[in-house]
């Protein structure tokens, strides 16, 4: 049975929905190595990760960076070289405008070398928790969190406040960025 689905578009399509997940996985990890200060440990991966997968302009990127902060600028260019003509040669297109720029400011030594920290974001472990008798003796548990507009959410399953406020739900992490910008209300039931 499992032979039959694997040949349907549905397994295909998810086959390959899966592998750029994983891709961009390994892209994203060696962003946050350069990002931690580790170019040197995140180095020989991403370059053998640009090389199986050359036109990936994200990686080409991250690895251009990672050359330029192990004072490599040459290589950072000749890198950029590379793909400016595989990119021409095999797609007939020009490197983004962005890595475009990035090139001009390896040759101008003009890359900041700390990256600014991202935006705190707030966590859900301080919620208000309040209950809130229903028509006909239920009760219902509410959690308030963050600040601004007012929206409310209805978990579309049953839920525990309590394991969503520890980051224990798959939706935590949603949750969490709502209540950046809005007071976020969430009933349990």
């Amino acid at each position: 049975a499992y032979a039959e689905f694997a040949e349907t578009p549905v397994a295909r399509f998810e086959a390959i929905r899966l592998d750029e997940a994983r891709l961009h996985a390994v892209e994203a990890r060696h962003v946050a190595l350069l990002d931690a200060g580790r170019a040197a440990e995140s180095l020989p991966g991403l370059e053998a990760f640009v090389g199986g997968h050359p036109l990936r302009e994200r990686a080409r990127e991250t690895l251009m960076r990672t050359l330029y902060a192990l004072g490599r600028q040459a290589d950072a260019l000749r890198s950029y070289e590379e793909y400016e003509k595989r990119l021409a040669d095999e797609l007939g297109l020009e490197p983004a405008a962005s890595l475009q720029d990035l090139r001009l400011r390896i040759l101008r030594h003009d890359l900041a070398a700390p990256v600014a920290p991202a935006p705190a974001v707030p966590s859900l472990d301080a919620v208000r928790l309040r209950y809130v008798e229903a028509p006909g003796g239920r009760t219902l548990a509410t959690a308030t969190t963050g600040a601004g507009p007012a929206l409310v959410v209805l978990p579309g399953w049953v839920s525990s406040i309590d394991v969503i406020a520890a980051g224990r739900d798959l939706r935590s992490s949603l949750l969490t960025r709502l209540a950046a910008g809005t007071e976020l209300t969430i009933y349990d039931r």
